[in-house]
Order: C-alpha cells, then structure tokens, then sequence
C-alpha cells in the first residue's frame, strides 16, 4: 500500500494497474485501493487486462473487476514468447491448487487447478523454438497436478514439447 501511494504521489499522470494474487485473495482490501490504483483486475481476468486498461484511458472512469475462481475455469495465462537476452524459456503450462493446505491461500488466490492444453504447449514451444530457444522450463503452481481432471499428466505435457524441432532441453520447475 505504501509503495503504491508514493507511485501515485511521485507519478500523479501515470495509469496504475493493481492485479495479481494479492488483489484475487484480499478484494475488499484491494477495492479499497482504488483512489490510487486506476484499474484493479483480479486473476480470473488476467486476460481482459489490455482491454480495461484501455477502457480507462477512454472513459476515465476507474475500474475495479474481481470475479471469483469457478471449478470449471479454464487456464487463462496469456502465452510469454520473449524473454529478451535469455537462453532459456519459461512456460507456464498448470496454475492453481485444491489442496487447501491449512497454511497456504494459493488456492484462493490462483482458484482450482487448471492445465494449458498439449496442443497449445505445442505451438507454443515451436514459436519459442522458432525465435531460438532449445531449452524451455515447464512451470505451475503445482507443477505435479498438470492434466488433473483431463486424463492428462505432466509425461503428457514433457512429450508434447520435445516433439517440437529445436527443443533440446526440457526442464521441470519446482514441482509443488
């Protein structure tokens, strides 16, 4: 909060755009923000971002949109295919978690688990390749849940990236 009200004071002009999981599992706590932060999208609209963002700057009227996570939600992670003066790839190919550990707010701020289909893993992979990349690290929240629910498993995801031309390397990130 801190750090946002000084942005706002040191850049009074600039469009703040507040999103992540802090504002998915604190939304009254985030909507409180809203005098600082311009646009305020929760997880489940990590797509719609762009789009709000320009409706702000059109209308000027600020923007708060947290919609709670669904069973039934589908992976929503925009794919990332430059990561500037890197060698190595990150895809994130699994987010969420339904373990509900007594300790851990993932699963309210990142909803149920959910998994990148094979055949999006794929295309990605080959545009990574495409741009020069043969390693590419598989990233989630709960990496080993991958597929849970789609007769799918993390073997599925691995095969589907190592079919692609140019990959040389497939890494798995941290697992749980």
């Amino acid at each position: 909060r801190q750090v946002l009200h000084r942005f706002r004071r040191e850049n009074p002009n600039a469009v703040i755009i507040l999103t992540g999981c802090m504002v998915q599992a604190f939304s009254d706590e985030a909507k409180e923000l809203l005098s600082d932060a311009d646009v305020i999208v929760g997880n489940t609209d990590v797509n719609k971002t762009v789009a709000l963002t320009e409706k702000f700057l059109k209308d000027g009227e600020k923007i708060c949109e947290i919609l709670p996570h669904e069973k039934k939600e589908r992976f929503n992670t925009p794919d990332i295919t430059d990561f500037a003066e890197r060698t190595r790839a990150y895809m994130k190919i699994e987010d969420g978690c339904d373990r509900f550990c007594s300790y851990c707010i993932i699963p309210t701020a990142r909803g149920f688990v959910r998994s990148k289909p094979c055949e999006d893993i794929k295309k990605e992979a080959t545009e990574l390749a495409q741009k020069g990349f043969s390693e590419v690290v598989l990233v989630g929240i709960n990496l080993s849940s991958y597929g849970k629910g789609e007769n799918l498993n993390l073997c599925d995801a691995v095969d589907a990236v190592c079919e692609v031309e140019g990959i040389k390397r497939v890494r798995l990130g941290s697992l749980e």
